[in-house]
C-alpha cells in the first residue's frame, strides 16, 4: 500500500512539474492579439504560425479598418494603423487577427462611461 501511494505521489509531482514547464506564466499557448497604443492605434499579436500572413479587422463605430500583416518567425507581429486615434470616452473597439494558416485571436476595448468635462466659462 505504501509504494502505492508514494507511486501516486510520484506522478503527481512529475504531472505538477510539466504543466508548470508547459506554461510557465499561466499564459495559453493559443495565439493572441493585444492593444498596444490607442494614438497611433497598434495591436501586437503573439503566438500565431511562423511567417504566416495575417489579416487584421478593427471595428470602430465609424467603420471598419483591415491592414495584412505577416507573422515573424517568432509567431510576433504589429499592426499599426497611422491614421487612426482613439478617444476611449468617445469610442470603443473591437479587433480580429486571421491568419491564413487557421490562427485566430481577437480584442476588445469598450467605450468608457467618461464623465462630462468642465461646463463652459460665461
Amino acid at each position: 500500500m505504501r509504494i502505492a501511494a508514494a507511486g501516486v505521489a510520484c506522478l503527481l509531482t512529475l504531472v505538477s512539474i510539466a504543466v508548470a514547464v508547459a506554461a510557465p506564466d499561466g499564459t495559453t499557448s493559443g495565439p493572441a492579439l493585444r492593444v498596444v497604443n490607442l494614438g497611433p492605434l497598434r495591436l501586437d499579436g503573439e503566438r500565431f504560425r511562423r511567417r504566416e500572413r495575417v489579416e487584421v479587422t478593427v471595428s470602430l463605430e465609424h467603420g471598419t479598418l483591415r491592414r495584412t500583416v505577416r507573422a515573424r518567425r517568432s509567431g510576433r507581429f504589429a499592426a499599426r494603423f497611422q491614421q487612426v486615434s482613439i478617444d476611449r470616452c468617445s469610442s470603443g473597439l473591437t479587433a480580429r487577427a486571421v491568419g491564413r494558416r487557421g490562427s485566430r485571436a481577437s480584442a476588445k476595448l469598450p467605450k468608457r462611461q467618461c464623465p462630462p468635462g468642465p461646463a463652459p466659462a460665461n
